[in-house]
């Protein structure tokens, strides 16, 4: 039976407020204050002037190879050994996901954290198995309950994480557990998922899961956060090449990644404009995190976990987050209830909320939250 995907709690909601006048602390976009609007202008005008008509050509599965040899000069800069693995493009980080849970858990049982980000875990619901859930603490995933679980005799073929900013959690997975997650990797024989699209805002994202195992680790990145969502531009790396080339040729089935994308993000690449605004976007969300935590500490609300950067935090409300939120939302923010990143860890979740620092600004942030307030006084 087809495990159809439901609407993410992100996604619901944002058809609720569509047309709304609100405080947005619900999506999961970045700043577009931050996207290099007039970078990105001039790469499409060299592109088109340069290569005509053959910009808007079919691209070929895996990606063009200057994208490619671009994406592993970029990994180094981010703190990624891409070394002799390979990459493959993709439309975007969610495409990355969907399409390796095709090659490494159809039909198969898969495990997560618990909480996680429901709609790159939707690509798994659909073609996997009964999953096994993992929750986090403030180090990330807790490994001992995964071992647990390979002493009573389970057995997956993945395993998914996000192991830096968690969305929706904010922590960042420790070190220690990170080398331990790929150790279990290669004992175990699955295969680590490294979903790592918050690294480039983050202050101290810490050396990546996949550095310690390249081949039983898949690494997905995104240029969604450092450049421009709208773009559509992920990928994967991994040392596994048959692994690679199965992703590759699953990535024919809807023709690839756009051809004059590839190209425009080639040269932001090139020119070094991507590299140069790593620091101002760390410091950017850096500000608007403690904006957020400042503002929340303010009005007596708790958080769940100290975030280590990114764009979440998940705030404890103290009451049913669900019930509050048609009170916000004619307050005149929204948010989005905790309770649908969820599964074994639903009960403690019901007065969490997931705020989002990404589209709105420093001064909507603080008014957003205190309607949030605003909203819990309302209830009580």
């Amino acid at each position: 039976m087809i495990n159809y995907p439901s609407l993410s709690p992100v996604e619901s909601l944002s058809k609720q407020t569509r047309g709304r006048s609100v405080v947005n602390l619900a999506s999961g976009s970045p700043d577009p204050s931050m996207i290099p609007l007039r970078e990105i202008h001039g790469a499409y005008t060299q592109v088109i002037s340069e290569y005509g008509r053959l910009a808007f050509s079919y691209p070929g599965a895996g990606g063009l190879e200057e994208l490619k040899a671009q994406i592993k000069a970029w990994c180094k800069a981010i703190g990624v050994p891409a070394g002799g693995s390979k990459v493959v493009v993709t439309s975007g980080a969610q495409h990355a996901i969907t399409l390796l849970a095709v090659a490494v858990a159809a039909n198969r049982s898969y495990a997560h954290e618990d909480p996680t980000f429901p709609e790159t875990l939707n690509s798994f619901r659909l073609l996997g198995k009964t999953p096994v859930q993992i929750p986090i603490d403030h180090r990330g995933a807790q490994l001992e309950i995964l071992e647990q679980a390979f002493s009573k005799g389970k057995k997956f073929s993945a395993f998914y994480t996000i192991p830096v900013c968690h969305n929706p959690a904010g922590v960042n997975m420790s070190t220690d557990r990170r080398s331990h997650l790929a150790q279990l990797s290669v004992d175990h024989g699955f295969t680590c998922v490294e979903d790592d699209p918050y690294r480039p805002i983050c202050p101290e994202p810490g050396e990546p899961i996949f550095s310690h195992s390249p081949k039983s680790v898949a690494y997905v990145g995104s240029f969604s956060k450092a450049v421009a969502p709208g773009l559509r531009i992920g990928f994967v790396l991994t040392a596994n090449h048959r692994l690679a080339n199965l992703v590759e040729r699953l990535e024919q089935l809807d023709f690839s990644t756009s051809t004059i994308n590839q190209l425009v993000l080639s040269r932001l690449l090139r020119s070094g404009a991507v590299s140069k605004s790593l620091e101002p976007l760390r410091s950017h969300y850096h500000m608007k995190l403690k904006a957020a935590t400042d503002e929340l500490v303010d009005n007596g609300l708790e958080l769940v976990f100290k975030p280590a950067g990114g764009l979440f935090l998940l705030a404890d409300l103290g009451v049913n987050a669900v019930k509050l939120l048609p009170k916000a939302l004619r307050r005149g923010v929204a948010y989005v209830p905790a309770l649908g990143f969820y599964a074994r860890g639903r009960r403690k979740a019901s007065g969490y909320a997931r705020l989002s620092i990404g589209p709105a600004s420093c001064d909507e942030i603080a008014t957003g939250i205190r309607l949030i307030k605003k909203a819990i006084l309302d209830d009580s």
